[in-house]
């Protein structure tokens, strides 16, 4: 089977995916893509965890993967491993919601963006809202090159207008990403952000300098282990897999994530009491 990934535009509708793939298989178009780095990254690290040898076959590569600044191409045998499936996708997951500030961070040299200054975008004065953020930016001596937004946020700002009537999100009809505003990318993540009770606690999108004032890089690959003899706590109740016939996998991944000046960054709320 085969496995695409992409950075950009984000989609979840299956019909809409397939369109964005029928140029690629028909001609090798990749153009509906957004380029980025990142993709390169997550091939290195696949490769240096999953080897792939023409001689001996590798599992799980049916194929070597193949990449692009736009696309990664993955060939995987039928019958691989699930936890290697997992692999993935979850330590991405994972890196984006420690960045968001949902979980702490794993040690003294990860940052995080949960002391960025806060302001609220919501349904009354949008167009403010938004030109604040844009604002607080310029005044911290940074541009904004970039919007993290919650798919409430983004349905939020494909709908508000300014002060004259006019949409100020400007969708991207060539498919990079879902639009820009205020000169900026936009980008939708479905990826978790910190919520809590009361009011203005929920975050729906993040805005910054990404370009000048984050990095993040990663040391070695992947690290996977996988055990049927362990014994895990759960909640406090001792779990036996072998009795239970069951198996556990741990992944890890040493990455790191810097920020130059957190107020080159603004955490986006919804200023909607819980």
């Amino acid at each position: 089977m085969t496995l695409i990934l992409w950075k950009a535009p984000v989609v979840d509708d299956p019909d809409e995916a397939k369109a964005l793939l029928t140029p690629w298989y028909v001609t090798e178009d990749e153009s509906a893509f957004t380029p980025s780095g990142d993709l390169k990254a997550v091939y290195d690290i696949l490769l240096e965890q999953y080897p792939f040898d023409w001689d001996r076959g590798s599992d799980p590569w049916a194929d070597p993967p193949q990449v692009s600044d736009r696309m990664l191409v993955l060939s995987i045998r039928w019958g691989t491993q699930s936890p290697v499936l997992a692999d993935i996708t979850a330590l991405a997951r994972k890196f984006d919601s420690t960045v968001y500030g949902v979980g702490a961070v794993p040690g003294s040299n990860f940052d995080n963006l949960s002391t960025a200054p806060t302001l609220t975008v919501d349904a009354t004065g949008t167009f403010g809202d938004s030109a604040a953020v844009l604002n607080a930016i310029a005044a911290a001596g940074y541009q904004l090159t970039g919007w993290v937004v919650s798919p409430s946020l983004h349905g939020l700002l494909i709908t508000a207008v300014d002060s004259l009537g006019r949409q100020f999100f400007t969708s991207d009809t060539n498919q990079q990403t879902v639009g820009s505003m205020f000169g900026a990318p936009v980008y939708v993540t479905r990826g978790t952000m910190p919520t809590g009770a009361g009011a203005t606690n929920d975050k729906i999108g993040f805005a910054g300098d990404w370009q000048n004032a984050a990095v993040y890089g990663t040391v070695e690959g992947v690290q996977i282990s996988i055990s049927d003899q362990a014994t895990l706590n759960d909640g406090g109740t001792p779990l036996n897999l072998w009795q239970r016939n069951m198996f556990a996998v741990r992944a890890e991944i040493e990455v790191g994530f810097r920020v130059r000046d957190v107020n080159a960054f603004i955490s986006i709320n919804d200023g909607t009491a819980d």
